[in-house]
This record gives structure tokens, sequence and C-alpha cells, in this order.
């Protein structure tokens, strides 16, 4: 598996220091603690895009035993992030000391200012 996929963007990603390239807009976490199918034992790992600011659930399947899979990587659903899932992103960035992905997120999280109404009267 050398990619991977943001299905909503249709983005490829070089998953090779995925999560320490500045300009990566995508994130993979939970690799080591993946959300395991009870039915087949199916190691699933969530995947955040930068972009569209959704999470995606993935698994490896290199043989596309599944007949679903785009180059080895079967996707599952796909939601739009809340907070939760960018503190999960941020407690595994400082578990592993990851500062460039944690910075990002960081980045994400930050709301922009609204105008007051009196600057909105003489800017516009």
């Amino acid at each position: 598996m050398k990619y991977l996929r943001c299905p909503k963007c249709k983005v490829d990603e070089k998953v090779y220091e995925m999560n320490i390239r500045k300009e990566s807009s995508l994130a993979m976490y939970n690799e080591f603690n993946p959300r395991v199918r009870q039915t087949d034992k199916l190691n699933i790992y969530p995947l955040y895009c930068f972009i569209c600011r959704s999470v995606t659930e993935w698994a490896s399947d290199p043989f596309n035993s599944s007949g679903k899979a785009y180059k080895g990587v079967e996707y599952f659903q796909t939601r739009k992030s809340n907070k939760g899932d960018l503190k999960e992103i941020i407690n595994y960035a400082d578990m592993f000391g990851i500062h460039s992905l944690k910075s990002k997120i960081r980045k994400k999280m930050k709301k922009p200012k609204k105008k007051s109404w009196f600057k909105k009267l003489f800017t516009d």
C-alpha cells in the first residue's frame, strides 16, 4: 500500500511520512489501536482529510478479496469530522511526538473571528 485516498475529495496521498509532511492533505491516526470488525477480525483505521474535513474508515486489502478495494485499500464510511475526532488526532500526535500534525490540527480547530457590527459598517 503506497497511497491512501479521500473518497470524497478524490485526493491521493503517499503514505510514507504522511503525518509529518507539512503539505500533506491527509492524516492517518490510531494505527496501534484500530477498530476491529467482529465478523472477520478486520482492522479498520480512521483517515482525516484536511481539505474536506471528513473522516473515512479504511482497511488494507492488498489482494482485493472484498472486490471493493482501490489500490489495495478498501474504504468504508465517510463522515464529517467533529471536535472529538480532532482531539483524538491531537492525543495521537502528542503520544508519538508528531508536532507538525498537532499544529495542523490546532489550526483547523481555530474558528475565524467574526467582525463586530461596527467594523462591518466601515470595512465593506
